[in-house]
Order: structure tokens, then C-alpha cells, then sequence
């Protein structure tokens, strides 16, 4: 599989990769300005993330979310590698969820011969 192999400051943080169908993204991202009720509250962030989503199941991955400052180093190595790193975090898609809920609530009904328990 294609990975991406990420160090922040010379140490290696993480290698993110999907063995199957999907997308994997790392984003170095600068905001600055302002938000919150009116556009009242200054902004100024520099962060970085590296993340994806698993194609067949819907779910969103994350493997590094980092505060970053000025003067940071952060390098991404291409490669072919056989393992990744597990993603410190997944979540299902809304979309998906809904799905998943509605084929469970059907299969229940089914099994209760379309009677609705109250």
C-alpha cells in the first residue's frame, strides 16, 4: 500500500496508510482571524492533521492532530509499505450511521411481522 511515513521536529509521529479502497490526506493549516457571536474572538491557529476515509465502511480516520508554532519541521515520506499505523480515532458517517439504524429497524420489524412494539 502507498503511506505516508510523518515526523514533526525529526521524531517519527505516525504512518498512515489503507490497505483497501479509501483516501488518506495530511494538512499543515494556518486560521487567523476572527469567530465566535458577532466575528468577536481572535483567531490565529497553526495545526496539522493527518486523516482519511475508509471507502467500504464510511469511516472517517485520524491518525495525528497537532498544535503547531512557528519554526516546526513537518516531513512526509512517501512510501510502499505493508503496515500502517492503527488510526487513534474512527468514526462512522452520519450517512452511514442512518443507514445502519434504518436495515437494523427493518430487520427488527421484519422479525416482528411489521408490528410496532409501544
Amino acid at each position: 500500500m502507498i503511506a505516508f511515513e510523518i515526523s514533526v521536529n525529526g521524531k517519527r509521529a505516525c504512518t498512515a496508510g489503507l490497505k483497501g479502497p479509501g483516501v488518506v490526506t495530511s494538512a499543515v493549516t494556518w486560521v487567523c482571524g476572527k469567530s465566535g457571536k458577532d466575528a468577536g474572538v481572535p483567531i490565529d491557529r497553526l495545526h496539522f492533521r493527518v486523516g482519511g476515509l475508509v471507502s467500504q465502511t464510511e469511516s472517517h480516520v485520524v491518525w495525528l492532530t497537532r498544535i503547531l508554532k512557528v519554526g516546526d519541521e513537518v516531513k512526509i515520506a512517501v512510501l510502499e509499505s505493508e503496515r500502517a499505523d492503527k488510526p487513534k480515532s474512527i468514526r462512522v458517517s452520519e450517512a452511514k450511521q442512518v443507514a445502519l439504524m434504518k436495515k437494523l429497524l427493518e430487520a427488527r420489524m421484519a422479525k416482528d411481522g411489521g408490528k410496532k412494539k409501544g
